[in-house]
């Protein structure tokens, strides 16, 4: 390098070196170039359990239910997207909303459904119902659900009294 190359520029090239093999920069004759890094456009992988918390802390009842017959996850929802929906755009979604995917449906009768965890929309069924429509809106999405934590029980017998 020439002397007169001022150390900051030494230091960025260097650190651009290393960081250029995963951020797409490249050296290209002494130049640096931004490249577009590789996407990948493979969906997330589906896990085959819903893999849902036992925990009840971040739970909402759904009138006229009570909370011991009827509850929902308040940060997970269920989302099953198109056929041709990619994996870019099922990750921008994720990101969109901080969702993670903790577990899934495989669907062998329907469409896989994702299980999302996602930051907590608020302590009402009102906010739970509003980001499951706000989600059901996104492109590629097929489908939103709320996730059942626990149903109603209901008894049935081949004897009536």
């Amino acid at each position: 390098m020439p002397a007169h190359f001022p150390v900051y520029h030494m230091l960025m090239l260097a650190a651009l070196t290393v960081l250029g093999q995963r951020s797409g920069i490249v050296h290209d004759d002494g130049n640096l170039v931004l490249v577009p890094a590789p996407q990948d456009t493979s969906r997330p992988v589906l896990p085959d359990q819903p893999n849902l918390p036992g925990d009840s802390t971040f739970t909402v009842e759904a009138p006229p239910y009570a909370r011991s017959a009827l509850l929902y996850y308040r940060n997970i929802v269920g989302v099953t997207f198109h056929g041709s929906t990619g994996g870019g755009t099922i990750r921008a979604i994720l990101r969109k909303y901080g969702g993670v995917i903790i577990g899934g449906v495989p669907g062998p009768a329907g469409d896989p459904e994702y299980i999302i965890q996602v930051p907590d929309p608020g302590l009402t069924l009102a906010a739970l119902d509003s980001l499951v429509s706000e989600i059901a809106r996104e492109p590629g999405v097929k489908r939103t659900a709320k996730v059942h934590f626990r149903t109603p029980l209901r008894l049935k017998s081949r004897h009536s009294e």
